[in-house]
């Protein structure tokens, strides 16, 4: 079976290059043993895998920068700056009844 079909295409070929080279019943213009129309249409195909070949690389890029899209930095808690001025000390009283010091540091419990 295999090489019926392989004489076949051998005996085609041969007949496509009989008719262009002795009965020039092909247009072929540049003499190269390829019919015009055969040469055109693959510019025609080269042509349109060029141009699918570019939409398939930029969709690419486009995919590869999806991920950055969707993810998104959380909220944290902010750096302290590395110049830090000296914050003024907390004046005290001396009275923990008005000024509110270690109202939180105590025991509540143990005060009652």
């Amino acid at each position: 079976m295999l090489l019926k079909l392989i004489l076949v295409l051998v005996v085609i070929a041969a007949g496509v290059y009989v008719a262009t080279k002795y009965f020039k019943k092909f247009k072929d213009e540049d003499n190269d043993g390829i019919p015009d129309v055969v040469e055109d249409k693959f510019e025609e195909v080269k042509d349109k895998v060029e141009d699918i070949k570019e939409d398939v690389e930029d969709f690419i890029e486009e995919v590869k920068d999806v991920p950055a899209k969707l993810t998104r930095k959380k909220p944290g808690p902010r750096k302290k700056s590395t110049k830090s001025t000296p914050k003024p000390a907390a004046k005290s009283t001396g009275s923990k009844l008005g000024s509110g010091a270690g109202y939180y540091k105590t025991n509540r419990k143990a005060q009652k």
